[in-house]
């Protein structure tokens, strides 16, 4: 390869996080159209493609830089004989440690034309240099002022603004050491208008965004919603489900120094309102659109680089005078395939099956999350929403992807990220990344790919070499004290000397073949009998209530409360089950231990926190229909869905929270592997 890592320059190169996005500009000419125009390219943190004035792509899908993702597109249909121009727009990196990359910023391309030394680039100054952020992000807040936007800059001739590039180096340059192709399919994009459902009027002040977060002014400064009156400047629309949506306005009428912002939410309480994550200051999702002064250029238009996942948006007009404005918005879903549904002959399943199915393409783009406060690859939604797209969609793209990225994120001495791609941080949640381990075996079990599976077993050796190291003298598993453990949203045992984590680690390497694995499972499946309970006839939580033993005291779990007492619990003996610990009665034991939970647990809790969270559903309830209890089962799967279905649930959420029932989680969609490999199996 002859590509170039190009970039701004040097300046840009020391400190990626300041400044602006960054534009780059390429002429080229052709004799003819080529028969298949063939384009190699790839950036950091993400590209967005011209060519000839009209959008192309954007990527490259999430990638850890050592093994740097280069798309191959087909750019055919944008080319014309004589001059062509190409285009790229790299938004700058942002976020926090533990849930992206922030590192430096590059560009190669190759194929009809090459990135190197004859490339010119510019700041994309028409974009505000604002450090707020949206909760957990991969990119900041769009602020687009039309007024600085230079006409034509895609495709007019450059002018003296434009400076050639500066060259990082070739192929191999750090941190970019390997160029792999994708496994993902790309995005597909069509027009999608949403429901106009409240309009009224708020203040018109408009503020400073490189001051002020909007989102945060939005909700605790505004002086009040008022509804109808003949000064409207509040309009909020809804989408009918959570989704990923590229925004865009046409307007067509404007008064000088007037601006749109744009605030996203997934719930409607009867009045405007955005996201803000957790609630920090710094948080809230939010974007805004000057259009200009010069209303002969009408009209304008704004759509922004990264797909937001919302339900509802409130478009607010600031600034006095009339406005007009068309929304000319993008769903943006990732193209799974299609397989017909088993369930159709029920409508209970059938219903299930759909909303899970709509799940999944409303939180799917190049990863499976949840994507309105969250879009990042967090390890236990990986594998949960990976196979769960398999089984619905016969789509293994996606999850072989996110296998790919979770395995590049284990570090040489085994220490794994519970979010991919991202830095060193708090997020080294051992649980997660062992049911990672058992996601590898199903998925070479499930699409017969063992080739692909083979190459996770140096990570996976990695990873479980570094859980033998932490094997007690006598057989139990203590992570290191900097480790998180986040099982489920469901409250468990977290303290050392407890089951979940040491059945998920014999679970674990009973389910591969590397090296460590074999006195894993011979330590672990003796010592762990000291989980039994004779009288009880089921496996304990911990193997005993007053058992302290090393880092008892602090907290190496997950900063939720712990002080509360767990004897039994779901996870334990559903693991047991599940990794084989004990006899086939023992077993079964620990399952009639579950149904009594669940029973002393039906009208609430049991006074430590949810019974059951979203995205273990199958991994707790498959026990229950693998015992026999086939009626039980259906019963807690009604208990637990039921409620989603009165309320007439698009998608699932994040837990079993009726009254958000409009959110997305693509966990969520494990109730299609539970009808799989449990329920139509009995």
């Amino acid at each position: 390869m002859n590509a170039a890592w190009i970039s701004h320059s040097w300046g840009k190169d020391a400190h990626p996080l300041g400044g602006y996005p960054v534009a780059f500009r390429k002429d080229f000419s052709l004799e003819r159209i080529p028969a298949q125009g063939k384009l190699h390219i790839t950036a950091s943190p993400h590209y967005l493609l011209w060519i000839n004035g009209r959008f192309v792509d954007e990527g490259p899908a999430r990638c850890f830089p050592q093994r740097q993702i280069l798309d191959e597109l087909d750019v055919t249909a944008f080319l014309r004989k004589g001059t062509n121009s190409l285009a790229v727009l790299l938004p700058k990196p942002s976020g926090v440690t533990g849930y992206s990359l922030v590192h430096r910023m590059g560009l190669l391309v190759e194929g009809l034309v090459t990135s190197d030394t004859t490339w010119y680039t510019r700041q994309a100054d028409w974009f505000t240099r604002t450090p707020w952020l949206f909760t957990f992000p991969l990119g900041a807040q769009e602020h687009f002022d039309a007024n600085k936007e230079p006409a034509g800059w895609q495709t007019l001739p450059l002018d003296d603004t434009w400076k050639p590039v500066f060259c990082l180096g070739g192929p191999g340059t750090p941190p970019w050491k390997t160029l792999v192709p994708s496994l993902t399919r790309k995005n597909v994009r069509r027009p999608v208008q949403p429901r106009l459902i409240w309009r009224g009027q708020t203040s018109r002040e408009v503020a400073d965004v490189r001051l002020v977060n909007l989102a945060a002014a939005f909700q605790t400064q505004e002086a009040s919603f008022t509804t109808p009156s003949q000064d409207e400047n509040l309009f909020v629309y809804d989408f009918g489900k959570t989704c990923f949506v590229s925004i865009g306005l046409q307007v067509s009428r404007w008064s000088a120094g007037q601006r749109l912002e744009l605030y996203y939410d997934i719930t409607w309480k009867g009045t405007p309102s955005a996201s803000r994550g957790f609630g920090h200051e710094e948080e809230g999702c939010c974007d805004s659109f000057t259009p200009g002064p010069d209303v002969a250029k009408a009209p304008a238009s704004w759509r922004s680089l990264a797909p937001r996942g919302l339900r509802y948006l409130t478009v607010k007009v600031v600034g006095e005078g009339a406005c007009d404005f068309l929304l000319d918005s993008l769903l943006v879903e990732y193209p799974f395939g299609d397989r017909p549904s088993p369930v159709a002959h029920d409508p209970f399943l059938s219903r299930l099956w759909e909303i899970s199915r709509a799940t999944l393409l409303s939180s799917t783009t190049d990863e499976i999350g949840e994507p309105a406060r969250e879009n990042v690859l967090w390890t236990l939604d990986a594998c949960v929403g990976g196979k769960a797209a398999w089984q619905t969609f016969g789509d293994t793209s996606m999850w072989k992807h996110c296998l790919a990225l979770i395995a590049d994120g284990i570090d040489a001495d085994g220490v794994p990220h519970a979010v991919v791609p991202a830095g060193d941080s708090f997020m080294m949640l051992f649980d997660q990344t062992l049911y990672w381990v058992v996601s590898c075996r199903e998925y070479g079990d499930m699409t017969g790919d063992q080739d692909f599976v083979r190459t996770l077993e140096p990570a996976i050796e990695r990873f479980l070499g570094l859980c033998a190291r932490h094997i007690t003298p006598d057989g139990f598993f203590i992570p290191p004290d900097y480790s998180w453990h986040w099982v489920d949203w469901a409250k468990l045992e977290k303290r050392p000397y407890s089951l979940p984590v040491n059945a998920l680690l014999l679970l674990a390497a009973r389910s591969t073949k590397v090296p460590s694995a074999a006195n894993l499972v011979q330590t672990l499946q003796t010592s762990l009998l000291q989980f039994w309970d004779d009288k009880e006839q089921a496996f304990r939580s911990r193997i005993a209530h007053e058992q302290t033993g090393p880092l008892n005291s602090i907290n190496v779990m997950h900063p939720m409360e712990t002080t509360y007492e767990v004897q039994f619990d779901l996870h334990s003996n559903a693991l047991a089950w599940w990794a084989e610990l004990g006899t086939k009665d023992q077993r079964r034991g620990g399952v009639l231990k579950m149904l009594a939970l669940f029973e002393a647990a039906k009208d609430g809790t049991l006074g430590y926190g949810p019974l059951l969270g979203n995205g273990w559903t199958a991994m707790i309830l498959t026990p229950v229909f693998q015992a026999g209890f086939r009626e039980q089962g259906m019963e807690l799967v009604r208990r637990y869905y039921q409620p989603w279905i009165d309320l007439n649930a698009q998608t699932w959420g994040e837990d079993f929270t009726p009254a958000l029932h409009n959110t997305a989680h693509g966990w969520g969609a494990c109730i299609n592997s539970l009808i799989v490999e449990a329920i139509l199996k009995e």
